[in-house]
């Protein structure tokens, strides 16, 4: 049987006195989401592994908060709500389907961080998997709204190379712990790849100088020997 017990907005609390880049003090049981004594939420989900502010070893695998959940939930009921005709599927989501559907979509969450691409995949019905080159990474932009806010999400959105319109909802991801310092991981580590780049190949260009040198002189030299052989005949 499902459980139409959702925790509602007014239930969460303001803040959980953890910043996603690691800094301020660690939430308490009355303050925060998450109980350290316990290693359970407020609500009832364990609580998340935090980034560590050390830069880790490559590949890096993020990891999600579990109030993603009852946010996919409450969202999804107040789209449906929007409408009259929306209202009975409202609820039909509140009661059951939101949640089986909230819990698949969280369990085959993942996000990759290697040293030359980042990889995720989202998705139930229609799995969304992605690699994406960290040099075609233009930048990574940090998104959170009033609603976000309230269960201590944001939204991860990676603009490409080349990028289309229609790509917009496929290359975000939302609920990611520690998404600002992850923001900050994915730059750097572009940046590091681009200037390895950069650097090999202003190592390299001077060899190719002397080698097209080389070639010309040999072609020039097999113009003046041929120019020398005596006629034929």
């Amino acid at each position: 049987m499902f459980n139409c017990a959702i925790p509602f907005i007014s239930d969460l609390p303001k803040d959980s006195g953890q910043r996603l880049d690691g800094a301020g003090p660690a939430p308490d049981q009355d303050q925060g989401l998450y109980c350290p004594s316990s290693g359970t939420g407020r609500l009832g989900y364990p609580a998340p592994t935090m980034l560590s502010p050390t830069p880790p070893d490559l590949p890096q695998r993020a990891a999600f908060n579990p109030l993603l959940r009852p946010y996919f939930v409450i969202y999804g009921a107040g789209v449906l709500a929007m409408t009259l005709v929306g209202l009975p599927l409202a609820l039909l989501w509140l009661c059951g389907v939101g949640q089986w559907w909230a819990r698949h979509y969280f369990e085959r969450l993942e996000c990759e961080l290697g040293e030359t691409a980042l990889r995720f995949r989202k998705g139930i019905l229609v799995q969304v998997e992605k690699t994406i080159p960290l040099d075609n990474i233009q930048d990574v932009t940090f998104i959170e709204g009033p609603l976000l806010r309230r269960f201590n999400l944001s939204v991860l959105r990676f603009e490409t190379a080349g990028q289309s319109a229609n790509q917009g909802n496929e290359m975000k991801l939302v609920g990611v712990i520690d998404a600002a310092l992850l923001r900050q991981r994915i730059l750097a580590q572009r940046d590091v790849l681009r200037q390895r780049h950069a650097q090999a190949g202003t190592a390299t260009g001077p060899q190719d100088e002397q080698l097209a040198l080389m070639r010309a002189m040999l072609a020039r030299l097999d113009e003046i020997a041929a120019s020398l052989r005596p006629p034929q005949g």
